[in-house]
This record gives C-alpha cells, sequence and structure tokens, in this order.
C-alpha cells in the first residue's frame, strides 16, 4: 500500500514541476544536460520539482517487489 500512496504523490510532484517557474523544463523526458542546464530553459526549480518526483517514482517502484 505504501507504494501506491508513494506513486500518488510522486505523480503530482510531477504535475506540480510543470507550474513551477514559467513553465516546464525543455529538457525532454531524459532532461538531457545540455538542454537541461541552460538557465532559461531548464531553471532549478523546475529541473528539481523533476527530478524529486522520479525518485519517488524509483522508490514506489522498489518498494513494492
Amino acid at each position: 500500500m505504501m507504494s501506491f500512496w508513494v506513486t500518488f504523490v510522486a505523480f503530482w510532484v510531477l504535475v506540480a514541476s510543470f507550474f513551477a517557474g514559467d513553465g516546464p523544463t525543455l529538457g525532454g523526458w531524459t532532461q538531457y544536460a545540455p538542454l537541461s542546464a541552460i538557465g532559461s530553459v531548464g531553471g532549478p526549480a523546475r529541473v528539481s520539482a523533476w527530478f524529486f518526483g522520479q525518485l519517488r517514482f524509483a522508490f514506489s517502484a522498489w518498494a513494492s517487489c
């Protein structure tokens, strides 16, 4: 059950990353460094929120095992 709730929180963190700053990060789904490292395109708040959302998804996948 913990895996479900962690996935739920991770989803909302990823959705919130689209609204942080000036909009979603333009680094793509891989967050490739040349694209995500540009300040006006990547934005530290957007990339950080996206990154922590991905970490939560990874943790929920691990917790479901």
